[in-house]
């Protein structure tokens, strides 16, 4: 019971920190990191305000992360983010 109890409190800390971050306009952006070779050595999470998450992901040239790009566009989407205003707020971004 006492298990249960620590996930139920995880979780609503969970919901509290984003609903908080969904006030502020702030997303989290994840990047990843390469090696010489190429090959992904790290992935890091950002946080960052909408309009500049928005840019961030337009301006990255790895295919990896067109996909996530996409992932992460439409779960800010499902979340009730507004891309489309977000956007007019970066003159050199355009959804």
């Amino acid at each position: 019971m006492d298990m249960l109890a620590e996930e139920l409190r995880s979780l609503m800390l969970a919901q509290r920190i984003k609903s908080q971050l969904q006030q502020k306009n702030i997303v989290p952006v994840q990047q990843f990191e390469r090696s010489v070779d190429g090959k992904i050595s790290n992935i890091s999470i950002h946080l960052m305000k909408l309009p500049d998450a928005l840019l961030a992901l337009k301006q990255s040239e790895d295919p990896i992360d067109e996909t996530n790009r996409v992932l992460q566009l439409n779960n800010w989407l499902h979340d009730g983010y507004d891309l489309e205003t977000a956007a007019t707020m970066r003159p050199d971004f355009s959804i």
